[in-house]
């Protein structure tokens, strides 16, 4: 996914698109660096709920990226393992299946604000992390609760 996206913005540019450089752009996603919040809300959350990762990329970039989190997932549904990306309900359908919880008692957690529809559809409560305007992708998803970073969310139910 990351490789094309390197190519749609090359496409863009008008530039000539570089294979070696895409697949760089592409296996770089692991040491993109966390926002400044998200390990100390993580570990504050992993004390008291199971927690579980969607993720739009493949296994093995999710498995290194998750390093730098320093937490436990139980759950972990990836495009790769669904064949299908988010807001697709069917990588929701696999993690609530997998999670094994009545979804009405699952919090779907995401910026990207076009996941709330799948996650409400299927019973979840669903939190909006608008960060910026580029979170609000103009899907009009009305979530449970909208916040602007995860501090919110551990200050909100602590």
């Amino acid at each position: 996914m990351l490789q094309r996206v390197a190519q749609s913005v090359a496409e863009s540019l008008r530039v000539r698109s570089d294979p070696a450089r895409e697949a760089s752009f592409a296996s770089s996603l692991p040491t993109w660096p966390a926002f400044e919040e998200t390990n100390p809300s993580l570990t504050w959350l992993a004390r008291r709920y199971r927690l579980a990762i969607i993720s739009n990329v493949d296994d093995h970039l999710l498995f290194q990226t998750i390093k730098q989190l320093g937490v436990p997932f139980e759950v972990i549904v990836t495009s790769q393992q669904t064949k299908s990306y988010k807001p697709d309900r069917a990588i929701f359908d696999r993690a609530v299946k997998l999670i094994g919880e009545h979804p009405s008692t699952i919090i779907h957690i995401a910026e990207e604000r076009c996941e709330v529809t799948p996650a409400r559809a299927l019973g979840m409560r669903s939190i909006w992390v608008n960060r910026s305007p580029r979170s609000d992708d103009g899907s009009n998803a009305q979530p449970n609760a909208v916040v602007s970073n995860l501090t919110q969310i551990v200050e909100a139910i602590s």
